[in-house]
């Protein structure tokens, strides 16, 4: 039977749009490119840019090392030398050359955007420490008007010696390693405040506690320390013990510098502590 031409068109019709829906079906698809690909830019949405928070402390320059202490929480940084610090650092010199009259270490007060963040440091006989510091990423301002941030500052430094357990980590200079056994109790200290201001803790070998005072502008003394008298385990645990002993009888100050706690005698620092781990 004989099929007019014009069936014969549907038919081939038919035929071809079979066989291009099979093929569309069996292509992979092409992904969608963005802009960014066309570009070799990198999408950035803003939730990938920290904020940076504004602080507000007390900035110091002495012996080619300074400090910021955060009017709001009394906690003491090491400032990193980059970011905006270089502007920071020249107007802390020509606010001193301005006002001859002000105590050298009076310093002023900045208010900075920035953030906290640990860096390493030397520790002695070529060890490394991580300290937090501070990388000011821009100033905003300065003033030479202390008075609203000192007080603030002494009071919560007060409040940080006294709200943590502080663990020993280098004495004299030299890092105090952790004990071999890892059930023994580091070297460590407590201090409480009140009607009797107490110091209490562990030498490493033996119990101690005794009185503490504090005069304002983050002075310190220690008295009337008395302490256990057992044998130390090792030599090592009997040097820590006797030096530690040694710096807290000689303590004249300290600082709270982020979860760092420094003792200072009158020639400068002997003992350095860490918030102790929960």
């Amino acid at each position: 039977m004989r099929m007019r031409p014009n069936v014969l068109e549907a038919l081939a019709i038919t035929a071809c749009l079979v066989a291009s829906c099979h093929e569309t079906s069996q292509s992979p698809r092409t992904p969608r490119t963005s802009e960014a690909e066309v570009t070799g830019q990198t999408e950035i949405t803003s939730a990938a840019v920290p904020a940076r928070p504004t602080m507000r402390g007390l900035f110091r320059y002495r012996a080619d090392a300074a400090s910021f202490e955060d009017c709001a929480t009394g906690r003491r940084y090491p400032v990193a030398m980059e970011g905006d610090y270089l502007r920071l650092e020249r107007q802390s010199a020509s606010t001193r050359a301005a006002g001859p009259s002000q105590p050298e270490d009076a310093g002023l007060v900045a208010t900075v955007v920035g953030h906290v963040e640990p860096r390493m440091r030397a520790a002695g006989e070529g060890e490394t420490i991580a300290e937090d510091t501070l990388v000011v990423d821009r100033l905003v301002g300065t003033t030479t008007d202390t008075s609203g941030c000192t007080a603030a500052i002494e009071d919560d430094g007060k409040k940080a010696l006294t709200s943590t357990r502080w663990v020993l980590v280098e004495i004299d200079g030299r890092p105090v390693a952790p004990d071999a056994d890892p059930n023994a109790q580091p070297p460590s200290l407590v201090f409480v405040d009140g009607s009797a201001r107490r110091v209490s803790g562990f030498t490493g070998c033996n119990n101690v506690s005794g009185r503490w005072s504090n005069g304002g502008s983050g002075t310190l003394s220690v008295e009337g320390l008395t302490s256990t008298r057992r044998a130390c385990a090792s030599e090592e645990r009997n040097r820590t013990e006797s030096a530690l002993l040694a710096a807290l009888g000689a303590a004249r100050r300290f600082e709270v510098i982020g979860s760092t706690l420094v003792l200072y005698d009158d020639q400068g620092p002997r003992a350095r502590f860490q918030v102790a781990e929960p």
